[in-house]
């Protein structure tokens, strides 16, 4: 079983380090031709890039199965389940994006289940999914904040006020769309206050050179893309010219 707590956690993977750059997580695995999303296939190319983290969608099937999927399974499809992938990639880092309210209960299950709580964060839309399935962890695990949470806290610093969040400080991260970030003056102003109060900033979805370049001056700490090698790419100091 890997050491997680000489491997980091989900929002400090590198626990020796001083975080310089924003993590890069790929959006359902992340987009190549041929290929589905929320595929063991996808997450592999992603991992044999160099990528660490990456982004699924977790729906339960009517027999108590968790499997990864955007929208809702058809009976002849067959699908990657979350214990799978979490299985199959033991030292990558999941965001779990809970899309039916049964994955509530059984994400949290497999979590417990494979001893995980320090490589996932758990997310979605909806505030009472993630209070829902962070309730059912020990030990506390990053946490996403819902749109309705998200965006009320965001309101709040960028007027400067400070919020109070369920569970323990530090472990909370707001995702900023992508169109946010366009709007310099504002999103630095949010972003810098939110992280004041110990909230991680993340942006989706970025696919756009341009965008990624304005989420680093703005100096995010994740990006979540559709392209993970060619933002990895970028982040790390490569040229935009190859995109």
């Amino acid at each position: 079983m890997t050491d997680w707590s000489i491997c980091g956690t989900y929002l400090h993977p590198r626990p020796n380090e001083v975080a310089s750059r924003p993590l890069v997580i790929a959006h359902r695995g992340g987009r190549y031709r041929g290929i589905l999303e929320n595929s063991r296939e996808a997450i592999a190319i992603a991992v044999k890039s160099g990528v660490t983290h990456v982004e699924v969608d977790v729906r339960t099937t009517s027999n108590g199965i968790a499997v990864l999927s955007h929208d809702l399974p058809r009976s002849d499809v067959s699908l990657y389940s979350l214990t799978d992938a979490l299985t199959d990639f033991p030292t990558t880092y999941f965001r779990i994006d809970l899309k039916d309210l049964r994955s509530c209960r059984t994400a949290p299950e497999i979590i417990t289940r494979l001893h995980c709580q320090n490589r996932v964060c758990i997310s979605s839309f909806w505030d009472y999914r993630i209070d829902g399935a962070a309730a059912r962890l020990t030990p506390p695990v990053t946490r996403a904040l819902g749109l309705r949470r998200g965006s009320f806290i965001a309101l709040r610093a960028l007027v400067g006020l400070k919020s109070a969040l369920p569970g323990v400080a530090g472990l909370f991260i707001y995702h900023a769309h992508v169109r946010l970030t366009r709007r310099h003056v504002l999103a630095r102003r949010i972003f810098r206050n939110l992280q004041r109060q110990g909230v991680y900033v993340h942006v989706w979805t970025v696919n756009d050179a341009l965008d990624v370049a304005e989420c680093l001056s703005l100096e995010v700490d994740g990006i979540l893309t559709d392209k993970p090698q060619l933002v990895r790419a970028i982040v790390e100091g490569g040229a935009m010219s190859d995109w």
